[in-house]
């Protein structure tokens, strides 16, 4: 059985006839019977009876009728729902994260998404750096919060990240004027963030020679940020997580300046949908503006730090490089 065969069926019903149905799907009557005609051989039934006074359907005709204008209609509705989720107007985008995205960025960038696109829907999916590639490669995912380089992925840049170190604020390291040598870090206790960070961490305490003594792994930046308030050890975090430093906590610079470039990133080769590019296009925009208009502000009063964005507010990408260079940054630390 196929679509044109009930919509024959149904054409007829509903114009009284072979000739003007025909006349109304378009096409000719010998296409209009040979439709029924090979309708009634595969259901073994009568669906139509002829007589001078025209077409009337029979009882299995009229049955048949019934059904066969629900298939069209789900037909009709399927067709719709497969057309808004093409041109972005429904559906829903599996969304893959990290923690320090998610802690200042992500709020930001759903609600201006569902501003935009109210019947789209956001799932999301927190993971590891190299977790999140993965769920790429795999399409558990769209899209993915991710640090460059990722050359088999198609990404889009964010931001260039300066990875800085985190100490109380009576800590030795915290009285200094100039940014800190990596090697200085040889005898702290380490904070770890489990997470995407931990890789880019690990690398900036190589370049030092460093072998990190860690005292805690913690997964909560918050935790994470009060024991080192504590002065129970110190940490390295990208600028774009402190945004919100408590009291009691003292950024430092570290030497030489290491960074990690941000992108969000689809699979290679998967056509996405325009609800993707759309969330793209606001990322970008929002990493083009700044902290200012989504995050809260520093809890202790002290400037606010700023990730950079991309020259102007276009859409960028989709590239494997790193996005622009960062803005010059002047150190801040409390008087």
């Amino acid at each position: 059985m196929k679509l044109t065969q009930f919509s024959a069926l149904i054409a007829i019903a509903d114009c009284g006839g072979f000739t003007r149905a025909a006349a109304h799907m378009g096409v000719s009557q010998s296409a209009i019977s040979h439709a029924i005609a090979k309708l009634e051989e595969e259901l073994g039934c009568v669906l139509l009876e002829r007589d001078r006074n025209g077409v009337r359907l029979t009882v299995c005709g009229s049955e048949v009728l019934e059904h066969a204008r629900a298939v069209i209609t789900h037909t009709d509705r399927i067709q719709d729902i497969a057309r808004s989720t093409r041109e972005g107007r429904r559906g829903t985008i599996r969304f893959a994260t990290s923690q320090s995205f998610g802690l200042h960025f992500l709020p930001g960038l759903i609600s201006r998404f569902h501003r935009r696109l109210p019947n789209q829907e956001i799932e999301l999916r927190e993971g590891t750096d190299p977790q999140i590639a993965q769920w790429l490669r795999r399409q558990v995912v769209d899209i993915g919060v991710v640090t460059l380089p990722k050359e088999d992925l198609t990404t889009f840049p964010l931001w260039k990240d300066e990875m800085h170190l985190l100490v109380a604020d009576g800590h030795r390291l915290a009285r200094e004027d100039t940014p800190v040598p990596v090697h200085s870090l040889a005898h702290e206790r380490l904070l770890m963030p489990v997470g995407g960070v931990e890789p880019v961490i690990r690398a900036v305490l190589r370049i030092g020679g460093v072998e990190p003594d860690v005292a805690h792994r913690l997964r909560d930046l918050n935790s994470l940020l009060a024991m080192v308030a504590e002065g129970l050890g110190v940490t390295v975090l990208p600028t774009s997580s402190m945004l919100s430093l408590p009291a009691g906590v003292t950024e430092v610079p570290l030497a030489p300046a290491v960074s990690r470039h941000v992108a969000l990133a689809t699979r290679v080769g998967v056509r996405s949908p325009a609800a993707v590019h759309e969330l793209v296009f606001i990322a970008q925009e929002l990493a083009a503006e700044g902290p200012g208009a989504r995050d809260q502000g520093r809890t202790d009063g002290r400037p606010r730090i700023r990730p950079p964005g991309p020259p102007g507010g276009g859409l960028r990408g989709p590239s494997a490089a790193g996005p622009a260079a960062r803005p010059v940054r002047s150190h801040r630390r409390p008087v």
